[in-house]
């Protein structure tokens, strides 16, 4: 049972382990359930959401892929509609006003969009029973604190059981405009806290918050940007690279995979040694569909740090996911039995070859941290595959 005192009091508060942080594990467990009950379009939204949630390493279970690469009608057509919901999920988290609208501050009008972070602790019905503002604006902090105060979220429940859970809740004041001369604000929910020491933004469109690092968002004040604003020009305490991976980062948080791309290669030309710079440019190749870009970038991470485990568990998992690719090209599927079968029993030789190099990198990373079970076990796992002694 969560236990809590008064947020504004600042004391401390417990939700003890009912606080819920949806991870890559927990949505896939989900979409291969929705998979085994045939419930093809929850188990692809799952599906979907487990790729942009902490934890994915680049591949998922085969019987999920297998079972939706042919209710999708192929791997090119699954690939395409996880892309056109990946867009959606930005605004699936959007909260309704408990009247008629939220409230703005009478006598208020900004010249930029405004914002409030507030975080609530919610009950197993939906409904906030506490909240506490952490930053924004000064004159919208009251009003966004007691509309917050009178929320009904979606449950966390199931059958039998619902969960108290804490959240954090951001409020996005938008003036009148060439774009829309209403005042609107816009309001999202989030599972758990934002993570300590994070910076609020609001992306070059002016229609979402994004929360980043402090190494990605320009000097130490918060605010919001423009992707070629200025600030990224001018700043003279942080080196280009660092520039240019702020404006990648704002561009991928505007969905704008292209041109996040563009300024991360910019970063990598400026500063080859930069594990963060080669990282994230890997990332958004993924997210893009790159695989082959994406493992030279993860490649590179290998160069610059050879030492540390979780860079070669990464390209590991990368390789892996390629040769399943390249192995899984050749299934076609059989009416008769209904089953995926492959076109010859031989494993291409470009499989094995990335199948191969994926068992090195997972053997480098067991072997830098021999106690972490995840490396042991994508070792064990794959060297059985590969039938190595």
């Amino acid at each position: 049972m969560a236990t809590h005192r008064d947020l504004n009091q600042g004391e401390p508060y417990l939700i003890s382990a009912h606080q819920l942080r949806a991870n890559s594990i927990v949505t896939e467990h989900i979409a291969r359930l929705r998979a085994k009950q045939d419930k093809f379009d929850e188990a692809l939204q799952y599906y979907a959401y487990s790729q942009m949630e902490l934890g994915w390493t680049g591949h998922s279970a085969k019987d999920l892929e297998d079972y939706l690469i042919k209710r999708a009608g192929g791997r090119d057509a699954l690939l395409a509609r996880v892309a056109e919901i990946k867009n959606t999920f930005g605004d699936q988290r959007l909260v309704k006003p408990a009247g008629a609208a939220f409230t703005w501050p009478a006598n208020l009008t900004p010249q930029k969009a405004a914002y409030v972070d507030v975080d609530v602790l919610v009950d197993g019905e939906g409904v906030v029973t506490d909240a506490r503002v952490l930053k924004g604006d000064d004159g919208f902090r009251d009003a966004a604190l007691a509309d917050a105060r009178a929320l009904h979220l979606p449950a966390i429940s199931w059958p039998g059981h619902a969960l108290p859970t804490l959240r954090s809740i951001v409020f996005l004041y938008k003036s009148p405009s060439m774009v829309s001369p209403e005042k609107r604000v816009k309001v999202w929910w989030g599972l758990g806290e934002r993570p300590a020491g994070n910076v609020t933004l609001i992306t070059p469109d002016g229609e979402h918050i994004v929360s980043v690092p402090p190494s990605l968002a320009p000097g130490t004040d918060e605010q919001d940007l423009t992707s070629d604003s200025s600030e990224f020009r001018s700043s003279p305490a942080l080196p280009r690279y660092s520039l240019l991976m702020q404006q990648s980062a704002m561009r991928m948080m505007s969905r704008n995979v292209e041109g996040a791309i563009a300024k991360f290669r910019e970063a990598v030309q400026t500063e080859p040694d930069c594990v963060a710079c080669h990282r994230l440019l890997a990332e958004a190749l993924a997210q893009k569909g790159d695989r082959p870009g994406a493992i030279a970038e993860y490649k590179e991470v290998v160069r610059i740090e050879p030492d540390n485990a979780e860079h070669h568990f990464t390209l590991g998992a990368q390789l892996e996911a390629e040769g399943a690719t390249q192995a899984y090209a050749g299934y076609h599927f059989d009416p008769k039995t209904r089953t995926s079968r492959p076109s010859s029993s031989a494993m291409p030789k470009t499989a094995r070859a990335d199948y191969e190099s994926a068992l090195e990198q997972y053997r480098l990373a067991h072997q830098l941290a021999p106690g972490n079970a995840s490396y042991k076990e994508a070792y064990e796992r794959l060297r059985r595959q590969l039938k190595h002694p």
